[in-house]
């Protein structure tokens, strides 16, 4: 009979449960299901036993929601009680983002097996290294939600880019509206994982008005070690998608479109190809919950840990240090760690 997992939940906000119904009357291909709770009920191995959270009306809510489905669940009103009092093997932290870091840790210390954590993965540097070292030392599955690295669609584009489809990836561009890391933070991961390559450096500027201390908007460029160029638009409205160029071809996703292209060389035009099928559209989320269970088992990290969840955090706040410089050129890695960004 396979284990049963028992997952503890940090923080009953939109991620943990409510989101769900916001995204089911969406357009496009939103796959569900979308949050924690949702996900852990898809998968049967995984069942949620506890909650915490300092709302008594958020606990009652969910548990009124959840109980028929998941079975009793106890309710904290402190992380720190319901790590001590439960016997957990996986917690998702669904706080906001200046207590993911003190949460894991408390998580790590705790003995659990994984730790699933919302983007981004902490307020710092600092904060990241510090949550990176204690779930090393423990043998802690740090995952970080970034949903697209499970997103069935974005591994096809994946595939399709390590396959040559498009030839040599050469630019990747990306644009959302909002803020860097909160929002960007998604767009930037998926610009590291489509380059294949660490970040080499970045030049970038925060929209005008900008607290340099809290999460903004902003515009820039980015050198990979491989040669690919790309470039971060945080300020463009309505879109949001990733366009990605190669010598050959170009991809185009975004929330509702997944779009590939081939260059004809006959009519020198990038003619549009169907985008090959998904066999298996799970969303994201089960995606990332059906990792876990095989990071445990198999003991290996996951495609999104916690390195994966600071480079993408470092190449946010490298637009903040090229801006306190005038936008000049920042080198990766970042030397100061201890710069803390507020975000969601």
């Amino acid at each position: 009979m396979a284990a049963m997992y028992r997952v503890g939940i940090v923080g009953l906000g939109r991620v943990a449960s409510s989101i769900q119904e916001e995204v089911a009357g969406y357009a496009g291909r939103m796959l569900l299901p979308y949050s924690h709770t949702h996900a852990y009920a898809a998968v049967p191995q995984t069942r949620v036993c506890a909650v915490a959270d300092v709302d008594p009306q958020k606990t009652a809510a969910y548990v009124e929601q959840w109980e028929p489905e998941c079975g009793e669940i106890a309710v904290h009103s402190s992380y720190e009680d319901m790590l001590q009092r439960e016997d957990l093997d996986i917690v998702s932290v669904c706080t906001h983002a200046p207590l993911h870091a003190p949460v894991t840790l408390a998580a790590a210390e705790a003995g659990v097996k994984a730790v699933f954590c919302e983007k981004a993965i902490a307020t710092s540097l600092a904060e990241a290294d510090k949550m990176v070292a204690a779930c090393d030392e423990r043998n802690v599955k740090l995952v970080i939600n970034h949903t697209r690295r499970w997103d069935p669609y974005y591994e096809t584009a994946l595939a399709l880019i390590a396959d040559g489809r498009i030839g040599n990836v050469r630019t990747i561009s990306a644009h959302f509206a909002g803020v860097l890391i909160h929002t960007g933070i998604h767009w930037l991961d998926v610009m590291l994982m489509f380059s294949q390559s660490p970040a080499a450096w970045v030049m970038g500027i925060l929209a005008p008005g900008a607290d340099v201390a809290s999460d903004a908007g902003g515009t820039a460029y980015v050198g990979f070690h491989n040669g690919v160029m790309g470039f971060i638009d945080g300020q463009s409205g309505p879109v949001f998608e990733i366009d990605v160029i190669g010598t050959a071809g170009r991809l185009r996703l975004s929330s509702s479109e997944a779009e590939f292209f081939t260059f004809d060389s006959a009519t020198r035009t990038m003619v549009k190809r169907p985008f090959p099928l998904v066999a298996y559209p799970r969303s994201g989320m089960q995606g990332a919950v059906e990792e876990i269970l095989r990071c445990i088992e198999e003991d290996r990290p996951s495609r999104s840990d916690g390195r994966v969840g600071r480079a993408a955090l470092e190449l946010a706040l490298a637009v903040y240090a090229s801006h306190a410089s005038n936008g000049a050129r920042v080198h990766l890695p970042l030397s100061e760690r201890d710069r803390v960004v507020l975000s969601r």
